[in-house]
């Protein structure tokens, strides 16, 4: 495949995350993606990549199978319960380019919502060194005509407080789906 055919791919993390940003570029370069370059910017780290669309997709894959396992199994039994009692028109199946859309806001390395993520180590933590991603799940809500709308994220997250005790939270966001945080829901 020639350098032309390959795909770049821009990632943006918090500097205070510099140790989460090269976890993540090990683990894309073992997956087959090919670091370009790093910049810092504003408080943030930029990294560009560049990757063939058929590595994207299995890149993807694997992180729907580590981030989902066995959630899959039991979506599709409550999906067919629910198809069962509830009659109408089914859900559209989302096409190539909503799936790139929704697993490009998530983290391939750790699964985290880059915007939540961020919005969380920058407004609401006492010490954003301490961050450590624990898990991530989301919900696709759909409109009346049955299109993918937005996202319900739901990150579990471990911390420290400003007595450098740890502590886990739970934090829900509605999310539009450019990836922007359109109201916190729940935090606890």
């Amino acid at each position: 495949m020639s350098e032309k055919d390959l795909q770049e791919i821009t990632k943006t993390y918090e500097v205070v995350l510099k140790k989460l940003f090269e976890s993540e570029k090990q683990k894309l370069t073992k997956y087959g993606w090919k670091f370009v370059s790093s910049e810092e910017k504003d408080g943030k780290i930029i990294a560009k990549y560049l990757v063939s669309p058929e590595i994207l997709r299995k890149t993807k894959q694997k992180e729907v199978v580590e981030n989902v396992g066995g959630l899959a199994l039991a979506g599709l039994i409550i999906y067919g319960i629910f198809s069962y009692f509830f009659s109408g028109e089914p859900p559209k199946p989302f096409s190539k380019d909503e799936t790139v859309e929704i697993m490009s806001q998530f983290s391939v390395a750790d699964g985290f919502h880059y915007g939540l993520m961020n919005k969380i180590v920058s407004t609401r933590m006492h010490n954003p060194k301490s961050f450590k991603h624990i898990k991530t799940t989301y919900v696709v809500n759909r409109n009346a005509e049955n299109y993918p709308e937005t996202l319900t994220v739901t990150m579990v997250y471990q911390g420290t407080d400003d007595f450098n005790q740890p502590y886990v939270s739970t934090v829900t966001a509605n999310i539009d789906m450019d990836g922007n945080i359109i109201e916190i829901v729940e935090q606890k």
